[in-house]
């Protein structure tokens, strides 16, 4: 049963095939070999551990074998709170991870990628990553004094939220135990009245299937698709339409960076730019997929309407609690304020560059958006476009 309106989706091509098109720079071949080791808190078998191997396999392919990923740990010996600190210590090479599970740590990272309020797409929300750890020391050493590098920015689609019963709006969500991951989101649950909890992704359907929570702010994709349609029965794949919600870094150990030779240092830099937009690419495809699997399967289905969506943003008091987590990091001595000020600025250009940014690297505006990302300046970038 579907309620509400399901989205048209089409067919969009599968992001990764277009990673052969892409031009990056090359390690020249030499005799050493260096080995990466990787690991991450969720199984080489999930949906979006795709573009992580990807990634591993490109590498390898640039750099004519001379780099080498061992992704023996990848089961997760590390929890996700664990990473960084792994990373850090030179227990692990690489990594994905997620700031999400470390607020103290990650102050701007949490504010400025924990948020489905800040931008319209997936390609604003990375980019705009992007182009901060380039330009901004203050947005880099939110990485470098965990003692990591950042090697790609991975989106998280857009929000969804699975609950386990089918509901009429956001008032239904009042009084009921909710897996809410990010602190602001996590405030707003609570003013709508809900009791946020935070549950680790692997436990979701779980709690769900147990009745531990009545419901779960999720990362969208066929992910959340797959939990709903296990669960059944009267379980409802919800989209409340406030934008992409979560992202995660690939990142490196930042002593293992800066011990690596310089042509490499390079040709991973380089690839931050290029894989960005091929995980952007791999989440649009994800939605059509999604949307196909709602659709066969007769799944509970509902998305909110533009007025339930504002009243849900009226609800969470959203963007009253954005400013006072600002000001609460202010006070810790980052520039929080300054942060949000700046990937609104870079967002608001970047959302209408590239509007449909499902195109990914084959966009005719892609050039511009990579350049934005690698420091380009706003007002140029801007008046190239006529968007000044």
């Amino acid at each position: 049963m579907i309620t509400n309106k399901i989205l048209p989706w089409r067919k969009i091509s599968a992001a990764l095939a277009l990673t052969f098109a892409l031009v990056a720079p090359t390690a020249s071949t030499a005799e050493e070999s260096i080995s990466l080791s990787f690991a991450t808190y969720y199984p080489g078998t999930a949906t979006w551990a795709d573009v992580e191997i990807a990634y591993m396999k490109k590498i390898e392919e640039i750099s004519n074998g001379r780099v080498k990923f061992d992704p023996i740990n990848w089961k997760g010996l590390f929890g996700a709170k664990e990473l960084q600190g792994a990373l850090a210590d030179g227990a692990i090479d690489t990594a994905w991870s997620s700031s999400m599970y470390t607020p103290a740590d990650n102050p701007l990272r949490v504010l400025l990628i924990g948020g489905p309020f800040l931008a319209t797409t997936v390609a604003s929300q990375s980019q705009c990553s992007n182009y901060l750890y380039e330009t901004w020391e203050p947005y880099r050493n939110d990485f470098h004094k965990n003692g990591i590098h950042l090697l790609y920015t991975r989106p998280g689609p857009a929000m969804n939220m699975i609950t386990g019963e089918m509901i009429s709006g956001p008032k239904d969500l009042i009084g009921k135990k909710i897996r809410a991951h990010g602190k602001a989101f996590s405030a707003g649950m609570a003013n709508l009245g809900a009791i946020p909890v935070l549950v680790e992704a692997f436990d979701v359907e779980q709690q769900l299937r147990a009745g531990n929570i009545a419901a779960s702010s999720e990362t969208g994709g066929t992910s959340s698709a797959k939990i709903t349609k296990n669960i059944g029965g009267t379980a409802t794949l919800v989209d409340p339409g406030i934008g992409p919600y979560g992202a995660g870094h690939m990142v490196m150990s930042l002593d293992k960076y800066n011990s690596l030779p310089e042509d490499v240092q390079k040709l991973l830099d380089g690839m931050r730019y290029h894989w960005t937009n091929v995980a952007i690419q791999n989440v649009y495809a994800d939605y059509a997929a999604m949307m196909k699997m709602v659709e066969d399967n007769g799944m509970n289905y509902m998305k909110f309407t533009e007025a339930q969506t504002a009243e849900l943003r009226e609800l969470m008091d959203i963007d009253n609690e954005l400013a006072k987590l600002a000001a609460e990091y202010d006070a810790q001595g980052f520039p929080a304020t300054e942060a949000l000020a700046r990937h609104k600025q870079c967002s608001s250009i970047i959302d209408k560059v590239n509007p449909n940014p499902g195109n990914g690297a084959s966009d005719v505006h892609n050039a511009a958006v990579t350049g934005l990302s690698q420091g380009e300046d706003y007002v140029a970038t801007a008046a190239e476009l006529g968007l000044d």
